[in-house]
């Protein structure tokens, strides 16, 4: 015979209660003005910089723009963009964040916050770069012609990489190759962005220089192409997209590939980097009784009577941050956007 089982007993266990908060302000470090900052020799990605994980500070001097928008198409993931400590945008992939040209108050300098979101493990993005590693333009759209379209054997991405997600060598199908012919300014480069569930190989000139996998690849691709790189010349060019698989049903390759001429370069001045990591305590001090809208390090400490039941946090009214417990790094929270849209699903942090 089986006895019945003993019910449960669910403890009742107050929340630690925080005590005084404490801020460590990072004013000089958006400001541009912290020793911190070393000279470097241009444009450079996070990893080349020692910095493999996480965030780092760019600064670097600006130059106006004559015409077009302000861009960043060598980045990623995301860039707050500084200009005397105030924010004026957040660029890149991601809520909140702007992925293409934009309207920028340009100034002598600006200080640049580059977020890493973390890496692909799988596909044809693996080994993707962070930070940024490439100048800021001002750009302009260039309007593609009417493509050509034929029906031939597909161009071979194995010219470009050993691997390609879902393919063999040899395995190059009868499908569509849309060719354009366009012609940009030999002085400044043009950048090549591809969007939409499709999947090929770019060609310029005759030479493949890129493959996309479509939605497998979680957001666009842009290539930036320079006079005498892929083929590149400065008169007229032949941009191709070979296809390795019809496209879906109502998507226009026509409309998925999108054309930009940089018209100025807008960081051709010195540039600085900083690594981004956790400040000293000496940095802390008593919370002032005005923020300011910036960057900034808040620490408090608590007491857990119970270690046995769950604890979590839940950082309500902030927006995007990263975590620490006694020193060890909880991960990132991002519950909303700098304008408090909310951010889902997440909102407990254990």
């Amino acid at each position: 015979k089986l006895g019945s089982p003993r019910k449960s007993v669910r403890k009742k266990v107050a929340p630690p209660k925080l005590g005084a908060w404490e801020h460590a302000s990072l004013e000089a470090i958006v400001g541009g003005s912290d020793p911190g900052f070393r000279e470097i020799p241009g444009p450079d990605s996070l990893e080349r910089l020692d910095a493999d994980y996480g965030y780092g500070w760019y600064k670097v001097e600006l130059s106006n723009a004559r015409s077009g928008q302000p861009f960043a198409p060598e980045m990623g993931d995301r860039l707050h963009f500084y200009v005397d400590g105030k924010l004026q945008e957040v660029m890149g992939f991601g809520p909140g964040a702007v992925d293409g040209p934009t309207d920028l108050r340009l100034g002598d300098a600006a200080v640049l916050l580059a977020d890493n979101l973390g890496r692909f493990n799988y596909g044809q993005r693996t080994g993707e770069e962070k930070g940024l590693f490439g100048h800021l333009y001002a750009v302009k759209p260039v309007k593609l012609p009417k493509a050509k379209v034929v029906e031939e054997r597909s161009a071979d991405p194995f010219e470009v990489t050993g691997y390609v997600y879902h393919r063999r060598r040899g395995d190059l199908p009868i499908s569509q190759t849309f060719t354009w012919e366009l012609k940009g300014d030999p002085r400044l480069p043009i950048v090549v962005e591809l969007n939409g569930d499709l999947k090929g190989t770019l060609l310029l000139n005759g030479k493949p220089f890129a493959v996309y996998m479509g939605s497998q690849s979680a957001m666009q691709q842009r290539w930036t192409l320079r006079v005498g790189e892929h083929g590149w010349v400065g008169g007229k060019n032949q941009l191709k997209l070979s296809l390795l698989a019809p496209p879906p049903a109502k998507v226009d390759p026509q409309r998925q590939v999108k054309l930009y001429q940089a018209t100025a370069t807008l960081t051709d001045g010195r540039w600085w980097f900083r690594p981004w990591g956790v400040p000293e305590a000496s940095s802390y001090g008593k919370l002032p009784r005005t923020l300011v809208s910036q960057p900034a390090w808040f620490r408090t400490t608590f007491t857990v009577a119970d270690a046995s039941v769950p604890l979590w946090i839940e950082p309500r009214g902030m927006t995007k941050g990263q975590l620490y417990l006694n020193g060890h790094n909880l991960g990132r929270y991002f519950v909303a956007t700098r304008d408090k849209k909310r951010v889902p699903p997440q909102q407990r942090y254990y």
